[in-house]
């Protein structure tokens, strides 16, 4: 599969080389509201689903890069599921979700958080992402407390849910 050939190639790379293939190559999944996917208005695809259907909304991409990000030898602890408010180009405010990757465990600038993006093929310091006009929430990955959504998820991802 084209997962597991990314892997093995990205396998001995730096972790930001790794994060802009991993960025650019799920990017290319078309989008797709969970609406027109899953006939609900909010749903975490597993990256099967995801990557199987060719087609999510910010959810899943973040999903998606997060655990092949985690399988490429990055640690969760720097990956972060990030809740921000977006500008879009037309100046409305999109409620998004964005994978964060942290350059150092305690970022003290937004300078050291590097923003994966559905919407952005570039992978940028959040400094230099003007259209992210707030962060509303952080989130831990698989290495703080887990919501429902979360629960169900590692689940789907454990059976490999199509």
């Amino acid at each position: 599969a084209l997962r597991d050939t990314l892997i093995k190639n990205l396998q001995d790379e730096s972790d930001l080389k790794k994060i802009n293939k991993v960025n650019t190559w799920i990017n290319f999944i078309k989008y797709k509201s969970d609406k027109e996917v899953y006939g609900v208005s909010d749903y975490w695809a597993t990256m099967y689903e995801f990557v199987g259907k060719g087609m999510g909304d910010c959810e899943d991409y973040t999903i998606a890069k997060y655990y092949i990000l985690k399988e490429l030898g990055i640690s969760p602890k720097r990956l972060k599921f990030t809740y921000v408010i977006y500008k879009d180009r037309l100046g409305k405010n999109i409620s998004h979700m964005v994978l964060s990757y942290l350059k150092i465990p305690k970022p003290k600038t937004t300078k050291d958080i590097l923003i994966l993006d559905n919407n952005n093929r570039l992978v940028l310091p959040a400094s230099q992402r003007k259209d992210l006009i707030k962060v509303v929430k952080m989130m831990n990955g698989d290495t703080g407390a887990k919501s429902k959504k979360w629960k169900k998820l590692e689940a789907g991802m454990k059976n490999q849910k199509l």
